[in-house]
């Protein structure tokens, strides 16, 4: 029997924050300041603070576009405030929803990251070879559908991938 986790916590489309603060002296605004010490910690970025960090939101897509859609806004709406506070942002949004935001796309996009995901995770377990697979796509009520159209779309890469890694 395969494993399956029944969370919602993974998604392959990923956005990534790159913030930039400017260096500061003042306890105030120092991060890594702990109250009531005078010392400060060192980052080794010449330059600033930086901070590096992603967000994945595609398994929100499980219980419907509408949730997936208000998860994936409210990332959004954070990197919005922090560039509004002056902070440098480099975000890669597989979605493109960060540079178009366009609904549409965004939604054309999880749609085919979902058939992607759940094609490549089948194939996956239809392998075998004594491995778990573990994937909140399998928890999908539609995957059989989203596995066929998957196999359909991408089936051609997944056969080169499972040639080039020796599964059967």
């Amino acid at each position: 029997m395969i494993a399956r986790k029944t969370r919602y916590t993974a998604t392959l489309l990923i956005i990534k924050a790159l913030i930039r603060y400017k260096p500061s002296t003042s306890p105030a605004t120092n991060p890594l300041h702990e109250e009531g010490s005078a010392s400060y910690a060192a980052t080794g970025f010449k330059g600033g603070w930086l901070f590096k960090s992603f967000c994945k939101t595609q398994y929100a897509s499980q219980p419907g576009w509408d949730h997936f859609l208000k998860c994936h806004k409210q990332i959004i709406s954070l990197l919005d405030f922090w560039r509004g506070l002056g902070a440098q942002l480099k975000v890669s949004d597989g979605g493109g929803y960060w540079e178009s935001r366009s609904e549409k796309k965004l939604q054309k996009s999880v749609g085919c990251y979902d058939r992607l995901v759940a094609a490549a995770g089948g194939a996956l377990e239809d392998a075998g070879n004594g491995m778990a697979v573990e994937s909140p796509i399998f928890d999908y009520k539609n995957f059989e559908r989203l596995e066929y159209e998957g196999q359909r779309e991408f089936g051609g890469k997944i056969r080169q991938f499972k040639r080039l890694t020796g599964l059967k």
